[in-house]
């Protein structure tokens, strides 16, 4: 199963769409670029080759990624996932480059600590 589906008390569906497979639908990138645009909210994604659907692709920087999402998921709500990368992860990865623990933290909108 791609996603964990379930149905709201208001009859909508609501899809959750993890990063694993957000990722191989959009390509690291672009699921960066949505998360980062809608990242932990629930989003309606547009149905292809619609007004929304030519927004997403603007916001994607991607016409591909878009009309993926869009012809697996159009008219679906879905909540998309807060983080596309593994926050400890990338924080060792940062601080391997040599960034200081303010810069790691504006880079991943956390606190220092």
């Amino acid at each position: 199963m791609a996603a964990e589906t379930r149905i709201a008390a208001s009859d909508e569906t609501i899809t959750y769409l993890s990063r694993e497979r957000l990722i191989k639908l959009l390509g690291t990138e672009a699921a960066q670029l949505l998360v980062r645009a809608f990242g932990g909210a629930r989003f309606c994604v547009p149905v292809p080759e619609s007004a929304g659907a030519r927004m997403l692709a603007e916001t994607l920087h991607d016409g591909r990624a878009a009309e993926k999402l869009c012809v697996e998921f159009g008219g679906l709500r879905i909540v998309m996932p807060v983080r596309i990368v593994q926050v400890k992860a990338r924080i060792r990865e940062l601080a391997r480059a040599g960034l200081g623990a303010p810069q790691i933290a504006r880079e991943l909108g956390t606190a220092e600590r």
